[in-house]
């Protein structure tokens, strides 16, 4: 049986459940590396160039980690994931600067995924993500549209959400925010201070909503297009006393965009905005100081304190 290893970092988040499913329909073992720890993000640091960003930085100790125990490395060339829109470059050369550092060390499977213009571009990709396990055609696209049922025909539980006087918009990349080593904690932290987060991918912020930057101008990278829509609608609706924006020092779409979403917030809603920018010398004590700090002054406007 052939072991395929999945880094969990980066694209993962988004992904991961649907190459892994695709994976086991065909037969094939799927190993995910553990979760983000000091070590990770201390092997990733060392081997990886010193302008990318954390996350990327995070990939490469998840990759290093995984590349004894498979047989090949699930390392996707992510151009495009959706009609119109791009992903971080980044995500583009990850297979070049993965076999760059990794070498003879490890086999790496890289299909490009690239929907820009049409959908049916993943066909392509799907066959390439199956061929070490099989060079069948017919079989390969019966799984991956098995696996595609599976998700439609799934639904996921809706939980009730505790009571909360104050609500905080999160607005972050999902690798970031569902990493708790890179996000350090922030979510848990905010739970255990009485406050309810809300992300952008809640139900309320419909993934249609328009990221436009004025009329004829679009945002073409997809997390940046969410956040922004998402972002907007959290500050011009009123659903949240305050937002929290957590971004990776070094993030080109993201340093563009999150300043941008920062003024509109001060200067057009008047929203309570802190802005959390994280790289591998970022202390947690000072992480915490700071959302102390913010949910205190939203704590007291609730209670209607000056």
């Amino acid at each position: 049986m052939v072991t395929i290893g999945m880094p969990r970092a980066l694209l993962y988040y988004d992904c991961a459940p649907t190459w892994n499913n695709f994976y086991r329909i065909l037969g094939a073992n799927v190993v995910v590396s553990p979760a983000t720890t000091k070590t990770t993000i201390d092997a990733g640091v060392s081997l990886c160039v010193d302008d990318a960003c954390l996350p990327v930085k995070i990939y490469f100790g998840h990759a290093v980690a995984l590349a004894p125990l498979v047989d090949f490395l699930f390392v996707p060339r992510l151009v495009s994931i959706e009609r119109g829109k791009y992903l971080c470059p980044k995500f583009l050369g990850l297979p070049d600067m993965v076999k760059a550092v990794l070498g003879e060390r490890v086999r790496m499977i890289t299909p490009t995924v690239d929907l820009s213009k049409s959908d049916r571009a993943i066909y392509r990709a799907v066959l390439t993500a199956a061929s070490p396990i099989t060079k069948n055609p017919v079989r390969t696209i019966a799984a991956w549209q098995a696996c595609r049922r599976q998700e439609s025909s799934s639904s996921a539980s809706s939980q009730p959400e505790p009571e909360s006087k104050v609500h905080v918009g999160v607005l972050a990349h999902p690798y970031i925010i569902k990493d708790a080593a890179l996000s350090f904690g922030i979510l848990e932290k905010l739970n255990e201070m009485g406050v309810q987060a809300i992300l952008d991918d809640h139900p309320k912020f419909d993934a249609d909503l328009p990221g436009t930057l004025q009329p004829g101008r679009r945002i073409f990278w997809t997390h940046e297009d969410r956040i922004y829509a998402a972002g907007m609608t959290m500050a011009s609706t009123g659903a949240v006393d305050g937002i929290i924006v957590v971004q990776a020092f070094g993030c080109g779409p993201g340093s563009m965009i999150f300043d941008l979403l920062i003024r509109k917030f001060r200067r057009e809603y008047s929203v309570p905005a802190l802005t959390l920018s994280i790289d591998e010398h970022t202390g947690e004590a000072g992480i915490v100081t700071r959302l102390e700090a913010f949910v205190d002054m939203l704590l007291r406007t609730a209670r209607g304190c000056s």
